[in-house]
């Protein structure tokens, strides 16, 4: 088999074990039972996209300069060390720390691991197929990510320790799927001046790539805009439906629940893309979105929650389609590092403030915040959309 073509399949391996990770829907109810608050745990995820924010660019840099196999390798490292941290750490400033490895973590992947996909389809000549691998890619990140629920959500009655030594010896067999993988050449320009040099010029490029290219611009930003409200919802209803009174292996069974429907999400893609035009996509995904995550706040929320799944699912993969097909290689991880720049900057404004919300009132006000900032923002989308379309 060709190794670029060797590259997709071992991709797929490694996004199934990636997030197959058992801590995944058990880290903040962890937190909590270490004693520490909902502001604190907001405070550390805010540390976690403040790192995020700082570092995807510099990372998206290095991984277009040294390649994408070296990042995506370190970024599996800096893990590692992000988990023996959340298991051994007692203290706030322990913690912080973990979560900065882990920022420094997800953005050596972010872009890194999407710029060395699309471009192993470049040398294979398949770039035409990347929604269809892309949304492969994404029911094995769903089925990885829905099983680690399951299973975590059921070891973490018995001992939560053990979920996370699990999840380091996951993460190691992550290690030796990707470093299994061949590194892409395509648009690769070697460069024979000083690595500050290199870096300056690649961050610059794309930056006024970025600037010069209006529709790169706005789907860039309503990427992130309608992605970070599921994210958030994500992590605070482990602990919203913990106070409902269901048992850790609910939540997880809750939250397996999303990821099948993510599943089901990605493989309806290739027909919506298909049935339905840009324009209907980009105007009415959004709409579905909101009207769920206002219906957070009622008795029933486990059923919208289990129903954004699917939405989340499918306006990220096509969203991702619609970005890489206007990005130049050479500069893919490092564009791509700068789209994740904007999620974090949401994630850091609203994560904390849903947080001290909850912790002062209850989560069906926090869930009311995050709803409320995310229809506003959909007026203002709107709004633009027209005028790019004017």
């Amino acid at each position: 088999m060709n190794a670029y073509k060797k590259n997709i399949f071992l991709d797929y391996a490694q996004t199934f074990t990636r997030n197959f990770n058992l801590t995944h829907g058990i880290w903040l109810i962890f937190l909590r039972l270490k004693g520490f608050t909902y502001l604190e745990i907001g405070m550390v995820e805010g540390i976690f996209h403040a790192t995020s924010l700082t570092m995807e660019i510099p990372t998206g840099v290095i991984a277009d300069l040294f390649g994408r196999k070296f990042s995506r390798l370190l970024g599996i490292l800096l893990y590692i060390l992000y988990l023996l941290l959340m298991l051994f750490g007692n203290n706030l400033l322990m913690i912080s720390i973990a979560f900065i490895l882990c920022g420094l973590s997800y953005t050596l992947e972010s872009g890194a691991g999407d710029a060395l996909v699309y471009d192993s389809l470049i040398e294979i000549g398949e770039a035409k197929n990347y929604s269809k691998v892309n949304s492969i890619k994404e029911v094995f990140y769903q089925l990885g990510t829905m099983l680690s629920l399951l299973i975590g959500g059921y070891i973490a009655t018995q001992n939560y320790d053990l979920v996370f030594k699990l999840a380091i010896l996951i993460a190691f067999i992550t290690f030796i799927i990707i470093y299994k993988m061949r590194e892409t050449k395509v648009d690769r320009v070697i460069v024979s001046t000083s690595f500050k040099k290199k870096f300056k010029a690649q961050y610059i490029d794309s930056i006024r790539y970025i600037f010069s290219n209006k529709r790169l611009r706005f789907l860039i930003v309503i990427s992130s805009l309608f992605t970070f409200p599921v994210t958030l919802v994500f992590f605070y209803s482990q602990n919203h439906f913990t106070e409902l009174g269901y048992s850790p292996f609910d939540v997880g069974f809750f939250l397996s629940l999303h990821s099948a429907f993510a599943i089901i999400g990605a493989l309806l893609v290739s027909k919506i893309l298909k049935t339905f035009n840009e324009r209907m996509i980009l105007l009415l995904l959004p709409i579905v979105e909101i009207i769920l995550l206002w219906l957070m706040i009622t008795d029933y929320s486990y059923i919208p929650f289990i129903i954004l799944g699917a939405v989340e699912s499918i306006f990220y993969v096509i969203m991702l389609d619609y970005i890489n097909k206007i990005i130049p290689s050479n500069k893919r991880a490092t564009i791509l590092s700068m789209s994740g720049m904007i999620f974090s900057i949401l994630m850091i404004l609203i994560f904390p403030l849903v947080g001290l919300i909850s912790d002062h009132y209850s989560f069906t006000y926090g869930f009311i915040f995050n709803a409320s900032i995310i229809t506003i923002g959909y007026i203002i989308y709107i709004l633009n959309y027209r005028k790019l379309n004017a």
